[in-house]
């Protein structure tokens, strides 16, 4: 199988192609089947071609598609090779995708998240020959804290801000970190409002088995809860300074906000009326990937998406695993 580069990775083995991830609308030429790996925005486009996902990826989409939903650990054959869905613990219904054609196996993770989630375990490591992994947080400057850390931590800022008489306003993407926080705070005996947005994607969560409390906001019921003390989740580009005076002013008491970002080691968001950041990201740290590489005990390892030149170095001298971006393949 030869694996390639071109807005997306490719595979192709004969005349068809497996394109996984494409980061731009893909025409339906009869020979060619889209892996999408999960339904955060930057993944999702309006393919044309058939696109092979998981169930719950499906019924994430904002939009219809030609979708051939198959369950984690079902094989799907295309063309000589069979591709087999695997959890990788990001979001709900994130996969990585098992190829093989009985000679060679690759696995491609697209974001995951090794250490154990709040909502959905450990991700699979499947063994392989090559491994093509993300490196969004590809650096060594990058740790994050245990999920059960970052939950004791937030139910601790959480009722020291209630006591001090504050509303609390939470700023998470709506699709995965904010269910992630309901749970947490649904765990502490609290039930947030949530933006239009967030109640749509946990409303699909709850439909796959999950049991998220939440009431959203703009209803009757959420516009009564902000009339009186309450605890928000809201998209986190919305929450910045003139977000929070302007909610200050319409509810008549001071907020306390806080953003879940992975980023938070890097960049400081106290201009934007964060007071709190929390270090909790759906993604690996540099050190759940190498150990996924560790366990996968790949012989090539192929980065993309992120530090990827930087990543490709480290696992060649640390581990001595050849590695390199796959750009440069």
């Amino acid at each position: 199988m030869r694996v390639s580069f071109d807005s997306g990775i490719v595979m192709t083995n004969g005349e068809h192609k497996l394109v996984l991830d494409p980061s731009r609308k893909t025409k339906d030429d009869g020979k060619t089947l889209v892996c999408v790996s999960h339904a955060h925005s930057d993944h999702v486009k309006r393919h044309e071609a058939p696109v092979l996902s998981t169930p719950q990826t499906a019924d994430l989409f904002p939009y219809q598609i030609n979708s051939t939903p198959a369950k984690y650990g079902r094989p799907v054959d295309f063309d000589g090779m069979t591709i087999t869905q695997r959890s990788a613990n990001h979001i709900l219904g994130s996969s990585q995708f098992e190829i093989t054609d009985g000679n060679e196996t690759v696995v491609y993770t697209g974001d995951f998240r090794l250490n154990e989630s709040l909502l959905f375990g450990k991700c699979d490591v499947p063994e392989c020959d090559t491994l093509i992994v993300e490196s969004t947080y590809g650096k060594p400057s990058f740790r994050f804290p245990l999920m059960k850390d970052v939950a004791n931590d937030v139910g601790a800022w959480v009722k020291e801000r209630s006591k001090a008489g504050r509303n609390l306003v939470f700023g998470s993407y709506s699709l995965g970190k904010s269910q992630e926080i309901i749970s947490i705070l649904n765990d502490m005996g609290v039930v947030p409002v949530v933006h239009s947005k967030i109640a749509h994607y946990s409303n699909v969560y709850n439909k796959h088995g999950h049991e998220l409390a939440f009431v959203e906001s703009g209803t009757s019921e959420g516009n009564k809860m902000l009339s009186n003390r309450f605890v928000a989740v809201m998209p986190q580009n919305l929450v910045d300074a003139g977000f929070i005076s302007a909610m200050e002013e319409a509810t008549g008491n001071y907020i306390s906000a806080a953003l879940l970002t992975g980023w938070g080691s890097m960049y400081n968001f106290s201009s934007k009326g964060i007071e709190k950041v929390f270090l909790m990201s759906d993604h690996a740290d540099f050190y759940q990937i190498l150990d996924y590489v560790k366990q996968s005990r790949a012989k090539r390892v192929l980065t993309v998406h992120g530090y990827e030149s930087e990543l490709a170095g480290y696992i060649q001298k640390k581990l001595g695993v050849d590695a390199k971006p796959l750009k440069c393949v």
